[in-house]
């Protein structure tokens, strides 16, 4: 049995009768969030790949829906973050990038002030 925890980073499509098979969702925090618009999707991914189709998403704890979602690091810092729900979670290391398929050519560089006056979230897991 696959642990919740395991799905982090994945992206999800519906493939059960009469559900959206264009909605895409994301598991993080052990939830499936549903990414709300293109331009979101774009902010955060490079393409379509990766994504699984599945039917036993109800098996997952549903989120709050992501919208406006970004990828920016302060200046020219190395750090990279997740800006969600109002806040900033660092992205802790390469391998996290990769496995949640997030677009390395995507991340802007927001000046460290702005970045700073930005909570801080939990590191994405």
């Amino acid at each position: 049995m696959v642990k919740i925890a395991d799905l982090n980073g994945r992206r999800y499509r519906r493939n059960a009768p009469g559900e959206d098979p264009n909605a895409v969702y994301l598991v993080i925090d052990s939830q499936l969030r549903w990414i709300a618009n293109p331009p979101t999707y774009k902010n955060l991914f490079p393409d379509n790949e990766g994504i699984y189709s599945e039917t036993f998403l109800d098996d997952i704890p549903g989120g709050q829906v992501i919208d406006g979602a970004t990828l920016a690091r302060p200046g020219n810092d190395a750090a990279i973050y997740l800006m969600i729900d109002g806040k900033k979670r660092l992205i802790p290391n390469p391998a996290t990038m990769d496995r949640y398929h997030f677009n390395w050519d995507n991340v802007a560089s927001i000046p460290v002030n702005a970045m700073n006056d930005v909570p801080t979230g939990d590191p994405v897991p």
